[in-house]
Formats: structure tokens, sequence, C-alpha cells
């Protein structure tokens, strides 16, 4: 019975997508065109973490290597901030915090440090940009399913971590939109291609190919790696595990992030152990309240060391005064880095001469 459910409302979601989806296409519903502003999106099909804010860092410090004013526009899911807003570099950062601009945007800007981030609705938000920095790039964070904005460049990230069951549409898998719309992609990135097995690669792979044009569509791979930071005084330092080690030193991980997964697999992958692992939902509010546990069993075991994710601690860390922290950082390996910043020097040439 569940399963037929599923299919039932599979099915309505596909019809409704690809209604949506229609309706762009034959002009009924119209697509906004910004002229002095170059658009790239990075967004992708399924609901989770595919690696959009690592693969935005990487585009950001591709475009800052070639010297391209940019700037990253994002929702900034769970904000607490109402309307648009903007954090930019030259400005006093005591009035930025995660809880109101969002914890990826939070992110984002202090892990970039010189580019300004847009957070609200993105239309709203490119319309500002455009005023403020004309003859610049806007990268969009989660754009793939925004049809109301034009993409010069629209790249789809496609995560080979999942299993191939897994692409179905919504609830019966993890799509939010049908596979077949990887045809409105510019640049197709099949990303952590080295979490998973080589069968299940395989399988996406050939699944995927059906829908891709590689006569019109560059494509990508990538693998996810990861390495250990220490959080420290306004700065982070890159941990060599070959001459570090936490010895007996006591350590509990905190994530809330959509594929929690990932970074126990990341954890593993740096050989690190923790006595306790607490995950929370994606985007997780933290509180003094909700934290308490997490406090009580580094009380009772006397821990005063936590290793989180780069999204998580901005919201934890004023939560735990007296800890020391450890970030997980993860990166895309991406193979064939210098044919994507010729793509791009080559795009923005045109477009800016």
């Amino acid at each position: 019975m569940k399963n037929i459910y599923r299919f039932i409302v599979s099915c309505l979601y596909f019809a409704v997508s690809s209604l949506y989806s229609l309706l762009f296409k034959v002009g009924i519903l119209k697509t906004r065109r910004f002229k002095n502003v170059f658009v790239v999106s990075v967004g992708n099909l399924t609901a989770g973490g595919s690696g959009k804010t690592p693969f935005i860092i990487l585009l950001s410090k591709l475009l800052s290597k070639q010297k391209i004013k940019h700037s990253i526009v994002s929702r900034g899911y769970k904000k607490t901030f109402s309307g648009n807003a903007h954090m930019f570099p030259e400005k006093n950062h005591t009035n930025y915090s995660p809880s109101s601009f969002g914890d990826e945007p939070f992110m984002l800007f202090n892990f970039l440090k010189n580019v300004p981030v847009f957070v609200g609705n993105k239309l709203r938000s490119l319309l500002n940009l455009q005023n403020i920095f004309p003859g610049s790039v806007a990268l969009i964070d989660d754009g793939y399913q925004t049809y109301e904005l034009f993409k010069d460049v629209n790249i789809l990230l496609l995560d080979c971590s999942l299993d191939i069951s897994l692409y179905k549409i919504l609830p019966a898998g993890l799509l939010r939109e049908p596979i077949k719309e990887i045809e409105k992609a510019d640049v197709v990135v099949l990303t952590k291609t080295n979490l998973t097995t080589s069968k299940n690669l395989s399988l996406l792979k050939k699944h995927f190919n059906s829908f891709i044009n590689k006569k019109k569509q560059l494509v990508f791979s990538s693998e996810y790696c990861s390495s250990l930071l220490y959080a420290g005084r306004g700065e982070f330092k890159k941990i060599d595990l070959n001459s570090f080690h936490f010895n007996d030193v006591g350590l509990v991980s905190v994530c809330g992030i959509a594929n929690p997964a990932s970074f126990k697999k990341s954890l593993e992958a740096l050989n690190v152990s923790v006595s306790k692992s607490f995950v929370f939902s994606n985007h997780y509010k933290y509180s003094s309240k909700n934290i308490k546990g997490v406090k009580d069993f580094c009380l009772t075991n006397k821990i005063k060391t936590i290793i989180t994710t780069s999204k998580d601690f901005y919201k934890i860390k004023p939560l735990f005064c007296g800890f020391e922290f450890y970030l997980i950082n993860v990166e895309h390996r991406l193979f064939d880095y210098e044919k994507l910043a010729c793509y791009f020097e080559k795009k923005l040439a045109r477009n800016f001469k």
C-alpha cells in the first residue's frame, strides 16, 4: 500500500514539474534576462547535498584567479532576516550572523572573505546586484529549478554517492524533477565519484548518458576530498595528518547537514575517531536548550574538543565557550579543471568584450 501511495504521489509530482517546465519552454511564463550581469547557476536534480556549496567555492576561487569581479546569490534557507539583504566585505560585520542570513551564505561569506553575498529572492537579488556591480558575474546557489532566471551558464551536479534506485521522482526517490531535465545543463559534473561502488557508478553513468548530449554539453567528473582544519583565532589552519594525532584527546562530532553519512565517511577517511556522534537535521537551529545533550555528554566525559562541518561551525561555536574546534572541510577535486577554467575564460571574454 505504501509503495502504491508513493507511486501515485510521484506521478502527480512528475506531472506538475513537467507542466511548470513546459510553461517556460513555450513562453507562457517568462524568463528574465540580465544585460549587465553574467549569470552562472549551480544546482542539482536531487533533494539533499550534491556538493553545491563546495562547488560555488571552487568557481569563486577560479574567478578570483582570473581577476573576475563576482558575487554569490543564495536564497538563505531558514534565515530570520526578512526580505532581501546582502553581506559586503567592507561593511561592519557585527550585524551578520548565520541565523539572520542563513548558515550556508554566512559560511560562504566567511570562507571567501572578499566576495559579496546577496541573500533572499534570487530575482530581486540579481536586480540589486546589477545596479551595484554592473558588468560582474553572479554565482547562483541552487538555481537549476529557478526557471524565471536566464542562465548564461547552467551547471548541473549529479551526485554519484547516491544509489541508482534513488534517482526516481519524489517521494519514491530523491529527484526534484524528471531525469530528462539534464538536457537543460550547459555543464554536467558527476560529483562524489569516489564515494560509491564501481558497479553503482557504472550504472549511474549509463543512466545519465542517455540524457547527455556531449556535442552541446561539457561533462566533468569530480571526487569529494576531505581535509581537517583547526579553528584558531580568526583563521583556519590546515592540519597535516601525517604528523598530527589526537592521541588520547576526547572528541565528539556534531553535524546538521543534508547528508550526515558523507560527514561520517569523511571522518573515517581521515582516520578520526570520536567518542560520540551527534546528528541533527539539515540547517538545524542550535540553541543552548537543544544542545544541552551534547554539553552534558562532554561534561560527563571531560571532553573539550568538537569536530564539526564548515556550515555548522559558525552556529555552534558561540554555544561552546572554552572548547577547541576542528572542521571537516570538503572540496571537489575536479578532473580537467583547466578545461573548465578555459571554458569560463572564453565565455566571459565573449560576454564582456
